[in-house]
């Protein structure tokens, strides 16, 4: 009888470390959850600070400095620099 007794209390004693060591597996991954959502959320904050400080403006200096150099006549803001004088209106019975 006390043999039975003895299978009986280690069969409870192996089947109480199996759910303490379930409980233990379950609290790991839980942590493990929550870091790798706190991880997330501070990597999209760290993207949404990065982007507020580096907002995608026109480079309006640079867009000027490109539209008044060397394009000729395709160039609408320089006027007629690059045409020659001639060549404006000088066809053709359009306007006589």
């Amino acid at each position: 009888m006390s043999g039975v007794i003895t299978a009986v209390a280690i069969g409870a004693s192996a089947a109480a470390g199996m759910y303490q060591d379930k409980r233990a597996a379950d609290r790991t991954d839980a942590a493990s959850r929550r870091q790798e959502e706190a991880m997330r959320k501070a990597e999209q904050q760290q993207e949404q600070d990065y982007n507020r400080a580096n907002q995608r403006k026109a480079n309006v200096s640079g867009l000027l400095q490109q539209n008044t150099g060397g394009f000729g006549g395709a160039n609408l803001t320089a006027g007629t620099a690059g045409v020659t004088g001639g060549m404006l209106g000088g066809g053709g019975m359009l306007g006589r």
